[in-house]
Order: C-alpha cells, then structure tokens, then sequence
C-alpha cells in the first residue's frame, strides 16, 4: 500500500507491529515511509479490508 509493489515482490514481506496491528510491506523501505504517515496508510489498510 505504500509503493504499490506486491507483497512478495523483494522476497519475504517486511512485518512490524503498530500499535496492536501487524503491518506488512514488500521492504523496509517502505516502513520508513509509512512512519512518516501512518494514518494515510493505515486508512488505506482499512479502506481495502473493507472491501473484500
């Protein structure tokens, strides 16, 4: 959700944990990205749970 990149695309995805939820990304790059905005991502997450 945040480059756009499938999870798998750099192998293994990149799991944390923010605040009670697991978050995955396909790098830690990424992660540095979603730490400068983690509501707008977050949302997104929401955003597409809800819609499956």
């Amino acid at each position: 959700m945040v480059s756009g990149e499938p999870l798998d695309a750099m192998g293994e995805p990149h799991v944390i944990q923010w605040e009670g939820r697991t978050v995955k990304f396909c790098c830690p790059g990424c992660e540095k990205d979603f730490k400068k905005d983690p509501g707008r991502y977050l949302a997104k997450l929401d955003a597409a749970a809800g819609s499956r």
